[in-house]
């Protein structure tokens, strides 16, 4: 049992990671004004500061970028918002 839980977790370990770099990739796009990166909430940008960070959520399902103002405070997004 204990040599189960040690071979499944680094398989979840793996996947969270490989899931996680296809977000970070994702988000090399540019929006139209030439901004990398927008917080779902606020829609401000690092053109608008360029001190603000911009961080996925890791319970919120798609590839939302929030800032920092919004990472702790937004609604989660589940698969069926995006449907």
């Amino acid at each position: 049992s204990e040599t189960v839980k040690s071979v499944i977790f680094p398989a979840k370990e793996i996947r969270r990671k490989q899931a996680y770099k296809k977000q970070v990739h994702r988000a090399e796009h540019t929006y139209a004004n030439g901004a990398r990166h927008r917080c779902a909430v606020c829609g401000r940008t690092e053109l608008d500061d360029p001190n603000l960070e911009f961080r996925y959520c890791s319970k919120c399902e798609g590839n939302l970028e929030y800032c920092m103002d919004h990472l702790y405070t937004h609604k989660h997004v589940t698969k069926e918002d995006l449907e």
